[in-house]
């Protein structure tokens, strides 16, 4: 015989439900499904309300949903099977009550396979929630000539705010000089907008990619150095793998604001997110993303030296920091070709601010006691391969793979070290 129960106050419902003591149908039917409607329908409360904060804040939002909206679940079903099996004293029938729990199994596995497939969207939600960004940390310097700002680094929460202050030190800026991978796309909408409200022009040095072309195209005038891309994706929310019908009709409508033509913008939307479109200098042109090319460079990190050399009168020798070259993922390994060689493979990074020659490579086996066994000196025509041939100078931030192949110095070589030096007549 089942005990009736006197539920009172404000919790009355969730008791009584949790308890088994509201009837199978509406149990199942309508506790559990409107509970399955509430942290859906609480997400598009908040969603217009978070759309203009900080990525943080969504992801945030997001988790607490999440965790809200399974603690809600698991209080709905143990209600429901609760109640499945008071259903028979009540004198219901046992098929339904049967019915009704290999309904909630079949519901648990699914769940468990939905957070399952979650798993690294929410990973994701989490790193941003702690602040988290996609690009590296942003530089904002201006000019030795006062006239142009620097952005490095990702367009990352408070980079509008950080391009403000530096424009309002700097009153008589006209340029903004971007070399960015990207970052979120709400802070490239107001980076350009605060470019457009200044009639600022745009250049870029290097690269500038996904969000960074939101506030490139801001640029009254937009200029691209002859060496410099611009990428083009997707746009993708947080915790997403790719994005979705209103992600690409957000891109369309930003791009479209920007002048860009219908047949570029439909490239860009196809472009999954997690590759990147370049077209050449030609269709930048044809598609209004940029006004010109630049030649020479005119706005570059050499701006912070112009003062130098207007007041020498005469050409500067390029800049260089051998110091702040860097060599990664370094292998020496023998040569599968020929067991007497050597090969030497490994990536090089300019981590300077600006382009600089490519060094010459001093590579030193010694043996136990640090006596020198073999040395050699290599020039970049000797360790770089295929498009890097082309390349004058190292560019800023760029990963260059170099291959030396050499002679085994033989069995006492234990140790080798790698050493770059000035090269001033090389390439």
């Amino acid at each position: 015989m089942i005990k009736n129960e006197n539920y009172q106050g404000p919790m009355a419902f969730f008791r009584k439900h949790l308890n088994g003591d509201y009837s199978l149908g509406r149990s199942y039917w309508l506790n559990t499904f409107l509970v399955l409607l509430f942290a859906p329908a609480l997400g598009l409360i908040l969603a217009p309300l978070l759309q203009d904060l900080p990525a943080r804040y969504s992801s945030a939002a997001v988790l607490a949903l999440t965790v809200l909206g399974l603690l809600a679940w698991v209080w709905a079903i143990s209600g429901t099977w609760a109640s499945a099996n008071k259903h028979v004293q009540r004198g219901g029938k046992g098929g339904w009550a049967s019915a009704a729990k290999l309904m909630i199994v079949l519901g648990i596995i699914r769940t468990v396979g939905d957070v399952g497939i979650m798993s690294e969207g929410l990973g994701e939600h989490w790193r941003v929630a702690l602040g988290g960004q996609l690009g590296p940390q942003y530089t904002i310097q201006v000019s030795a000539d006062g006239k142009s700002v620097v952005f490095k680094g990702g367009i990352n929460d408070g980079a509008a705010e950080a391009l403000t202050k530096a424009l309002d030190i700097a009153p008589a800026v006209n340029n903004v000089v971007f070399s960015s991978m990207g970052g979120w796309v709400r802070e490239g909408n107001l980076v350009a907008n605060i470019i457009s409200q200044r009639k600022l022009s745009t250049y870029v040095e290097g690269e500038c990619t996904s969000a960074c072309t939101i506030a490139f195209l801001a640029g009254r005038d937009r200029v691209v150095g002859p060496d410099s891309l611009i990428g083009f994706h997707q746009f993708k929310s947080v915790g997403e793998t790719g994005g979705d019908a209103g992600d690409q009709a957000m891109a369309s409508a930003v791009y479209e604001r920007a002048g860009v033509s219908r047949e570029f913008i439909n490239r860009i939307v196809t472009t999954p997110s997690d590759q990147v479109w370049y077209p050449d200098h030609n269709e930048l042109l044809a598609a209004n993303v940029i006004t010109r090319e630049s030649t020479n460079g005119e706005i570059t990190s050499r701006a912070t030296r112009l003062r130098t050399q207007d007041a020498a009168g005469c050409e500067l020798s390029p800049l260089t920091a051998i110091d702040r070259i860097q060599i990664r993922k370094l292998v020496v390994r023998t040569a599968p070709e020929d067991r007497n060689s050597l090969i030497v493979d490994a990536v090089i990074l300019n981590e300077a601010e600006f382009e600089q020659p490519f060094p010459a490579i001093g590579l030193t086996f010694s043996n136990l006691n640090g006596d020198v066994v073999a040395q050699s000196l290599f020039t970049p025509a000797e360790y770089l391969a295929g498009e890097a041939l082309n390349l004058s100078a190292m560019p800023p931030e760029t990963p260059i793979r170099i291959v030396i192949t050499i002679r085994d110095p033989g069995r006492d070589a234990v140790t080798y070290n790698i050493k770059f030096q000035p090269c001033p007549h090389c390439l």
